[in-house]
Formats: C-alpha cells, structure tokens, sequence
C-alpha cells in the first residue's frame, strides 16, 4: 500500500503544486490583494491542518477509505485550479 501511495502522489502532483505555487498563484492573482506568498503559506497551513485531521481520524476509518477520499479532495482542488488558470 505504501508503494501505491506513494506513485499516486507523484502522479497528481501535489509536490510540483507546492514548488511552483508562487508561479501558479501570480498569474491567479494579478491585481489582487493576496499575494503569491501569501497564497503559499496560505496553502502550507491547509496541508498542515489536512495532515494534522489525518492523523487524528486515521483510527477511526479504514486508511483505504481516507487515500480514496483524500484523493478525490486532492482532484477536486486540481480541478478548481485548472479552471481558474483557464479563466485566466
């Protein structure tokens, strides 16, 4: 399961989200009050209090069921963005 994990990981790019949030997050926000600093520290803390919730319901369900419902929030946020950057 572990191996499974950590290729879905790469596979929807949360590492490239996190390294080029300041790129990704400028184009977003041109003429905006946030700045893309500001929107990556906004999105460390949300990662954070993700990992934080994760671990504190992982003893409650199934680790199956929170990857698959994690995954799925993960590919509704990619989702989002896409269409942001579209709408660009």
């Amino acid at each position: 399961m572990n191996f499974v994990h950590v290729i879905l990981r790469q596979l929807i790019g949360m590492e490239i989200i996190m390294l080029s949030s300041n790129t990704i997050l400028s184009k977003i926000t041109s003429g905006g009050s946030l700045t893309p600093r500001m929107g990556t520290i906004i999105i460390g803390v949300i990662n954070l209090l993700g990992n934080v919730a994760g671990i504190f319901t992982v003893g409650g369900f199934n680790r199956k069921t929170l990857f698959t419902w994690g995954y799925f929030g993960i590919f509704l946020c990619h989702v989002c963005l896409g269409i942001l950057t579209i709408m660009e």
